[in-house]
């Protein structure tokens, strides 16, 4: 599944509209999306996650307590909307009316699929978060997602980093390229730095 689409990998490094560019760039982009999603270490197809998490202490500075859980897989939907409760024992999550509603102290970072539990104390406690993440596919071209759900960010650096595969393709010379190597190199880790899902204080799900 491509994150992008051909024209901007090809007009991006200022190559020229033949089959063999595009067949070039679409392989490219095939690798770039297992690369991505190896880097950024989430899945990228849409699918639906239940993550329970045990919570050991949460966290308190300046008489605020904090709790970082790191989801399973980044880029949360805002439709359905995710829920997140807490309760005393692991399968009390699975028991209605043992379970206490925590979503209004909760903060999404929903591209990087981090949480962070405020102002609330679930130390020893178990939290589950339900939600849906990733993108659908591109109905008119089943090999791409959707383009209105990939975040522009996560298209660009699909681009940058197909543009870079281009430049191993023996079929072209960097000098063909309109971007230096060493650009495409800066930006796509400068972008894969800023979203990255390292969360070393996180919790992750059991």
């Amino acid at each position: 599944m491509r994150l992008t689409t051909v024209d901007k990998v090809r007009d991006f490094v200022g190559f020229e509209d033949i089959p063999d560019v595009n067949t070039a760039a679409e392989v490219a982009l095939d690798v770039v999306t297992e690369r991505l999603s190896s880097d950024i270490r989430t899945p990228f197809l849409r699918v639906a996650y239940t993550d329970d998490f045990m919570v050991p202490r949460s966290l308190k500075t300046g008489g605020k307590y904090s709790t970082t859980l790191r989801l399973t897989s980044g880029f949360v939907t805002a439709t359905p909307a995710y829920t997140v409760v807490t309760a005393g024992e692991h399968a009390d999550l699975s028991t209605p009316g043992l379970t206490v509603d925590i979503k209004k102290y909760a903060v999404l970072d929903s591209d990087r699929g981090v949480l962070t539990i405020l102002d609330e104390d679930v130390g020893g406690r178990y939290v589950r978060v339900a939600y849906t993440a990733g993108f659908a596919a591109d109905q008119n071209d089943p090999g791409r997602f959707d383009a209105s759900e990939v975040p522009p960010w996560l298209d660009t650096a699909a681009a940058v980093w197909a543009s870079m595969e281009l430049y191993n393709n023996p079929l072209f010379s960097s000098e063909d390229s309109k971007v230096p190597l060493d650009q495409l190199k800066v930006l796509a880790e400068s972008l894969l730095r800023r979203y990255a899902r390292s969360e070393p204080l996180a919790i992750k799900p059991l």
